[in-house]
């Protein structure tokens, strides 16, 4: 990792700071991701939601993404792409103060129902965001450095989420319940908060102009006028916009598929391997750890071969994590399952997103990251019912044995036909 900071001399002090603000946000993204992002599903499992019910949490806050991501992508582009981030950042990340509120201040059968609210409420600013960021990434790291900032945000995101998740473990077998699970959320909320202050110190550069690495030369950047016209969604159909929309119609597949698996992990843990919080943490860490040694070499690795390649073999071993937890029967297989997980998420975190850069239009960059958004949603709207409504007909263990087998298809599928 300090290898991979210590910057070349000739790289401008604007991009230097960007990318230093780049990874102290990822750090603090990963409190909340190491606390209250894994524990809010297992928390409320430990309150008696049913796998279906979990499928609640991603499903409508999911349909009500669906709704507005086309508009919002419209909306957004009368705004700087910077702008749009802080403040849909902050409107969503305030929020989740009241996750740590609502064990003190409502009886538990009534907190599903406040957690799946809260849940929808945040999903407006969330599509905010999820389209804004990525333009406003690209608009602040040149294409040359992404790989790299994005290897060491993930590098760096994975250290402090293992630190995080190993400590909410210890925090939740040692602290009563619900005291415990409120502390976590709390750690979450500082973590998601914080993160608005690295982003305000983060600016949109002409990439044009910057000398970004000594051997590589910046590519030629930018904006060309919007082609959007009248009331239409979506800007003109051309060569560009075919491979864009060829690659996020793959990528909405095994979104679909994944969270077809999502929902019935927590009650697989809780009810069925009768693991501990503390176990669950374990396991987490130890994925984290993984993600944090790919992500070391993830950037020679997508020299090597490719990001579309490198997407792939993400896919392919997210599979081999819902196989190995299909037949697991104890703590190991849940911690092999961890590993394989991983290796999975430190391959996708840089080169699914690379990926997905290289094919996206120069032109309405809002409108088509707006689409994406539209499509994920749609998908993690129709996983989070179907995969709880198949496994009801077919078990746990059949439906996560077909899950993984359909991952894995869309895996090499992408590999040949994306």
């Amino acid at each position: 990792m300090i290898r991979y900071i210590r910057f070349p001399a000739n790289l401008s002090p604007q991009l230097r700071s960007n990318f230093i603000y780049g990874f102290l946000d990822i750090a603090c993204w990963n409190l909340y991701m190491g606390s209250t992002a894994i524990f809010l599903t297992i928390y409320a499992s430990r309150c008696g939601a049913t796998s279906t019910q979990i499928g609640y949490l991603t499903a409508l806050p999911a349909l009500l993404s669906i709704l507005v991501s086309l508009p919002i992508g419209q909306l957004i582009r009368r705004f700087p792409a910077r702008s749009s981030t802080i403040w849909s950042a902050f409107s969503m990340r305030i929020l989740f103060i009241i996750y740590s509120i609502i064990p003190w201040v409502l009886p538990v059968s009534h907190q599903f129902e406040a957690i799946l609210i809260l849940g929808i409420i945040i999903s407006v600013p969330s599509t905010v965001l999820n389209v804004s960021f990525s333009q406003f990434f690209m608009e602040s790291v040149p294409s040359e450095w992404r790989g790299t900032v994005l290897g060491v945000r993930s590098a760096i995101g994975s250290v402090v989420s293992f630190i995080v998740t190993l400590s909410c473990g210890q925090l939740l077998t040692r602290v009563q319940f619900p005291f415990n699970y409120q502390i976590v959320f709390f750690i979450g909320f500082v973590g998601g908060i914080t993160t608005i202050y690295q982003l305000t110190h983060i600016h949109t550069v002409n990439l044009q102009s910057e000398v970004a690495n000594p051997i590589l030369k910046t590519s030629d950047y930018h904006r060309p006028e919007a082609s959007l016209s009248g009331r239409s969604f979506l800007p003109k159909i051309n060569k560009d916009a075919l491979s864009y929309l060829r690659v996020i119609s793959f990528l909405f597949i095994y979104t679909l598929i994944a969270n077809m698996v999502a929902p019935l992990i927590p009650n697989l843990l809780v009810h069925q391997l009768k693991l501990s919080d503390e176990w669950i943490s374990i396991g987490t860490a130890s994925n984290t750890i993984i993600i944090f040694i790919i992500s070391l070499f993830i950037i020679k690795i997508a020299q090597i071969i490719g990001n579309r390649k490198g997407n792939t073999l993400g896919i392919v071993a997210l599979s081999l994590q819902t196989l190995i937890l299909s037949l697991a029967r104890n703590s190991t297989h849940y911690l092999i399952s961890a590993l394989a997980g991983g290796v999975a998420t430190g391959m996708l975190n840089t080169a699914q997103t690379n990926y997905l850069y290289d094919h996206v239009p120069p032109s309405d960059q809002s409108v088509w990251f707006s689409l994406n958004v539209w499509l994920g949603n749609i998908a993690i709207f129709a996983g989070a019912l179907l995969g709880p409504m198949i496994a009801s007909h077919l078990g746990t263990m059949a439906a996560l044995i077909l899950f993984g087998c359909l991952e894995f298809g869309i895996g090499i599928s992408m590999l040949f036909w994306s």
